[in-house]
């Protein structure tokens, strides 16, 4: 469903080298054909990036990358480096504003998704179905920088958000941070697929000055509370399907929840405790302090 439209030079042709063109990803739809010409009807395409493309040695670069994906911006520079292993992209990229949703475009049709097939039973010799094909974090290395002033995620939005991604030999890392319900979380997320094993995922996260009630605003539950919430994540798993990744979850997380006007102040561990068949593991909590002025104790497992 994309159009490829370059308007330039080739100084070499036949040896493929010397390319400096303006260039433009167009993304088409049923709505939208392009004409007996090939070019791409002249109506309000919200996807749409154009750029200047340049060969410098080996390698490719677009400068000056700007446009809309559906309701996202999208400006920067991108460059392709061919190295002996694999090739390395490097990437400056800015937006006003970034649904997440809209970059599913880039990988897909520009039609709506197949409807789902009928449910069925597998068995329970059926393999679960993988969460996401890494296969790509082993074919290429990347060196990323994004910042967005809002990024919509999971039906959340991300204010100030800035990001590094570093990709090399299948050990991607990526470095968070960003403002959500009146707070600041920093993390650093690291994924360790080579082959040879599952993927490895290990996330860490500081959580600061968190306001409670826009917590509870954003899940959508109706209940008034108040104060902040400060904690710290400590995560691992692997595995390449949800069930995978859930059964072998292993960590812990402390929160703190204050709120002096009304006299409450405790503190919250989550742990798990790991286990052997047939005893699953299990997650433990305990926390103690005050909660509108009376002692509070908390003991127990999941």
């Amino acid at each position: 469903p994309w159009q490829v439209d370059l308007h330039g030079t080739i100084a070499q042709p036949l040896q493929l080298q010397g390319v400096a063109a303006d260039v433009s990803l167009t993304r088409l739809t049923s709505e939208q054909p392009s004409d007996h010409h090939g070019q791409a009807a002249s109506s309000q395409e919200p996807y749409k990036l154009t750029g200047h493309l340049t060969q410098e040695g080996d390698g490719w670069a677009v400068r000056g990358l700007a446009g809309t994906l559906g309701t996202s911006d999208l400006r920067g520079d991108i460059f392709l480096e061919m190295q002996e292993k694999r090739p390395l992209v490097r990437a400056e990229l800015f937006s006003r504003h970034l649904d997440v949703r809209d970059l599913q475009a880039l990988g897909g049709t520009a039609g709506p998704p197949s409807p789902p097939t009928a449910a069925t039973t597998p068995g329970e010799d059926a393999p679960p179905a993988p969460l996401i094909n890494l296969e790509l974090t082993r074919v290429v290395d990347a060196q990323l920088h994004f910042e967005g002033q809002t990024v919509l995620m999971a039906h959340q939005t991300l204010h100030n958000v800035s990001t590094d991604l570093a990709l090399h030999d299948g050990h991607l890392t990526l470095t968070p941070v960003f403002q959500l319900a009146g707070g600041t979380t920093r993390a650093r997320i690291a994924l360790e697929d080579r082959g040879e094993a599952p993927p490895h995922l290990a996330v860490r996260a500081d959580i600061a000055h968190v306001n409670v009630q826009q917590v509870f605003d954003a899940l959508g539950m109706a209940y008034k509370a108040a104060g902040s919430v400060n904690g710290h994540i400590d995560l691992t798993s692997s595995g390449r399907s949800l069930p995978q990744l859930v059964s072998s979850l292993a960590g812990k997380a402390a929160f703190t929840v204050k709120d002096q006007a009304r006299n409450t102040d405790f503190h919250v561990h989550v742990a798990t405790e790991g286990g052997t068949q047939p005893r699953p593991s299990r997650v433990r909590l305990t926390g103690q302090g005050r909660v509108y002025g009376e002692p509070f104790h908390l003991d127990g497992r999941v």
